[in-house]
């Protein structure tokens, strides 16, 4: 939490439950770009880091340095902690965000090859190998980011485009099952059902538009 010069502020810690402060006056030229740099503003005044980010920091060394003497070596010494500590706040923090890009990427590019391939015969395998990264990586990233494992995000896709066949075309219901990817018209209709919550044939009934 950063808190700007001259600016009102009021804080505590519940008897049950409290909490420890450990904080810094913070002056100097660099000052301001690093606080732009965090995106820091008054608006805005917290930093979020993961727990063994911010064990990483070393906060502390600040004021034990301070606290061995104040004379000019001293606060020259803690004054660098500081700015260290800054530092690392924004290196983990571009870090983060490298990473967030990075899972976006790897989900645009698994739905990208789904979608590619909707009437194919697809596996997990295939997706991650597609993706560079392993099966696990890639459904822990495309759960997080989709709210469904790829293989039942794929699942809808397919029924996704049985839906705009049955709706423009008049093709038979065990042609569209093949043009969806589903060589079994049988487990077509069941994961049709599944999805939608009624047959083929009733959601074709249904009048649209």
């Amino acid at each position: 939490m950063f808190v700007p010069r001259n600016a009102p502020h009021a804080y505590g810690a519940e008897d049950d439950d409290p909490w420890t402060i450990v904080w810094a006056h913070a002056v100097g030229r660099e000052l301001p770009y690093f606080l732009r740099q965090l995106g820091i503003t008054l608006g805005s005044p917290k930093l979020r880091l993961s727990a063994d980010g911010a064990d990483r920091l070393d906060f502390n060394r600040v004021w034990r340095i301070a606290e061995e003497g104040y004379s000019l070596p001293h606060l020259l010494a803690s004054a660098s902690a500081l700015r260290f500590v800054l530092s690392e706040m924004l290196r983990l923090k571009l870090l983060s965000r490298a990473s967030v890009k990075d899972d976006e990427d790897v989900v645009q590019r698994a739905t990208h090859f789904m979608r590619q391939h909707v009437d194919a015969r697809v596996k997990l395998d295939d997706v991650a190998r597609h993706t560079g990264v392993s099966v696990s990586h890639l459904s822990a990233m495309f759960r997080s980011r989709m709210g469904y494992s790829p293989m039942d995000y794929f699942a809808r896709l397919r029924i996704q485009r049985a839906c705009m066949l049955l709706d423009t075309t008049a093709s038979r219901v065990k042609e569209i099952a093949v043009a969806a990817g589903f060589s079994d018209p049988y487990y077509f209709s069941r994961s049709f059902r599944k999805v939608m919550g009624m047959s083929p044939r009733a959601y074709r009934s249904i009048l649209k538009g």
